[in-house]
């Protein structure tokens, strides 16, 4: 092993020693340099806020979650990774849900474990909320900016194009 180990450690001193590295600061730097070319390539894993179950932000937790996912499949590359990274962002009964779920079903996959988790807390979400919200929209006393940003945010979640979301705004309340 000691031999093994002294092998590599001069094959990596000759690869330090470059003509572009010959100088002892250089060869210093090369490790803070590698690992700021692999930041830049995968960039840090993000930290996502600890989701408790607030309902209001269960569809942000879930479109984070999928983004994390899909950006750096590296770290997350098999159902256990995601179901992992997923339990610990959980916390209070949802945690105490999850605990459950994995001890009555261990092998689990992401999928069946995110659409258990879609049926039991993201309820009043989704298309047909959005679009029954939608239809009873009014104004209220928020501000003409406020109104239409939650217009909007609510007519991308029901799905419709453009065209039915102009025929619609024809008929809600102000």
């Amino acid at each position: 092993m000691h031999v093994n180990v002294a092998e590599l450690h001069s094959t990596f001193n000759d690869r330090l020693l470059h003509p572009r590295c010959m100088k002892e600061r250089f060869r210093r730097s090369f490790l803070p340099a590698a690992v700021r070319l692999y930041n830049q390539n995968y960039g840090p894993l993000p930290t996502l806020e600890p989701f408790a179950g607030d309902s209001d932000k269960c569809a942000g937790f879930l479109a984070q979650s999928s983004l994390v996912f899909r950006e750096q499949q590296h770290f997350h590359n098999n159902d256990g990774a995601k179901i992992t990274f997923f339990v610990e962002l959980l916390r209070d009964r949802l945690l105490k849900w999850a605990q459950v779920v994995l001890s009555s079903d261990p092998g689990i996959s992401y999928a069946d474990f995110l659409s258990k988790f879609k049926t039991v807390f993201n309820k009043g979400s989704g298309t047909e909320a959005a679009a029954l919200c939608l239809c009873n929209f009014k104004q209220g006393k928020r501000n003409m900016s406020d109104y239409s940003i939650d217009f909007w945010i609510l007519a991308e979640e029901t799905g419709w194009g453009q065209e039915d979301v102009h025929y619609l705004t024809m008929f809600v309340k102000k």
